[in-house]
């Protein structure tokens, strides 16, 4: 039996199936200033651009600041220097928890719908908390308002919602493992282009899950 990583791979056929599509881009404001955009009145991140996310980062980051504890404390703390930025375009965001190196945050407001969400994590938040806290940060994830509890359980009826898709693609898929790190394994049988899709819709339901592998049977 082979284990093969499933973070990434096609997912449209399953994504119709009932996973929860990804953000799309979201367009910048002509001038990269972030804020929103005045011809649709729509919020983007403050992030968005590469310009505008230099003008942010810079007025929060500091050159010489030593690495802190990786505490629930100080992440709160340092996520305080990206907040003014976030509420100005009528956002915010939370921190929920912290797990081994895994910062799970939660963006509100506008930040949680602005299609330009990624751009405010990547650029911004886990860009200041990877300065500050160095190495212990391994990713930051953004979780939404609904999101799920992340257990066996919970995989499992995901799974079956998208049974019926799976199934007419020749697959047959169950959860054979999840353990506290969020690594999941599944038992897959089928192409393995599916197998990739059902790993990714999982880790789109579940942003807890930060690792989703494959074992094949026959």
């Amino acid at each position: 039996m082979d284990e093969t990583d499933g973070a990434a791979g096609p997912g449209a056929d399953v994504g119709r199936g009932g996973a929860v599509a990804a953000g799309g881009g979201g367009d910048d404001d002509a001038d990269g200033s972030g804020g929103r955009d005045a011809r649709r009145g729509a919020a983007v991140s403050p992030f968005a651009t590469a310009r505008a996310g230099a003008v942010a980062m810079d007025a929060v980051e500091s050159a010489d600041a030593p690495t802190l504890e990786l505490t629930m404390e100080n992440v709160d703390a340092a996520l305080d220097e990206v907040r003014p930025y976030l509420i100005a375009d009528g956002g915010n965001v939370e921190l929920v928890t912290i797990d081994d190196g895994l910062i799970v945050v939660r963006l509100n407001g506008a930040c949680g719908t602005c299609a330009s969400s990624t751009a405010t994590m990547k650029g911004g938040i886990e860009k200041l908390l990877k300065q500050k806290f160095g190495a212990a940060v391994d990713e930051v994830v953004n979780v939404s308002g609904d999101a799920e509890e992340m257990t066996v359980e919970t995989l499992e009826a995901h799974l079956e919602k998208l049974r019926k898709s799976i199934t007419s693609y020749g697959g047959e898929v169950s959860v054979e493992s999840l353990d506290s790190r969020g690594i999941c394994i599944l038992r897959f049988k089928g192409p393995q282009a599916l197998a990739f899709s059902i790993a990714q819709a999982l880790k789109q339901k579940f942003p807890l899950v930060r690792e989703c592998k494959i074992r094949q049977v026959n």
